[in-house]
């Protein structure tokens, strides 16, 4: 219950790793009560600056329910390790200069 607390009051980031990963859908399956404060980053080594790019995203878990979750496009992670050590809100963050 304790981890659970934990993220009611911090958000849950998934970087490095696929909706379709088995391990990434079993957490999901397990705090989907948790929804606005998950995240996941979705690499796109061709980002163009003035796209705009899916905010959430619709994650069809093995379990068959679905869950929707904050997508983030990146073509690196640099500005979100950053953006993890200021004081700032996550979405203070321009997409733009992804």
């Amino acid at each position: 219950m304790q981890l659970f607390t934990f993220f009611l009051e911090h958000p849950l980031v998934f970087i490095g790793y696929s909706a379709s990963d088995l391990n990434i859908q079993s957490i999901l399956s397990d705090i989907d009560e948790i929804v606005p404060n998950l995240f996941i980053v979705d690499y796109k080594e061709n980002i163009i600056e003035d796209n705009t790019y899916p905010t959430e995203k619709l994650i069809n878990l093995y379990d068959k329910k679905t869950i929707w979750i904050n997508s983030v496009a990146a073509k690196d992670y640099d500005w979100i390790y950053e953006a993890f050590t200021n004081e700032s809100a996550i979405e203070r963050v321009n997409p733009k200069l992804l």
